[in-house]
């Protein structure tokens, strides 16, 4: 398997889950990708190293998907994220970046 298969591989794997309690809720992602990363700095130039609640607000609107892969948030939404403690948003934002897929993982889906 080529290296190019390989990634090819890892970007068609399975959204990673992860239950928010707060929430009463699941939330899926995939992992963070170069582009997405490029977007996201653009409007924040210091992300991720210095995360703002703006910041971690686009990146949970990004990245949040329910289990058929439909978007659970939009701009739209932005505003009631916003006013969600910082604790919460940074735990769901720390388990979306968490979201890392190995080689092997994308290869027995």
């Amino acid at each position: 398997m080529s290296v190019v298969d390989k990634i090819k591989a890892r970007l068609g794997s399975q959204p990673s889950s992860y239950y928010i309690e707060e929430w009463d809720e699941t939330i899926y992602a995939r992992p963070l990708t170069c582009g997405e990363m490029t977007e996201i700095q653009r409007r924040h130039p210091d992300f991720p190293s210095k995360m703002t609640g703006d910041s971690m607000v686009d990146l949970i609107i990004r990245k949040a998907m329910d289990k058929q892969g439909n978007k659970l948030f939009s701009l739209e939404d932005k505003p009631i994220l916003l006013k969600e403690t910082t604790a919460i948003i940074s735990t769901v934002v720390a388990k979306i970046l968490s979201s890392q897929v190995t080689v092997e993982e994308a290869e027995k889906n």
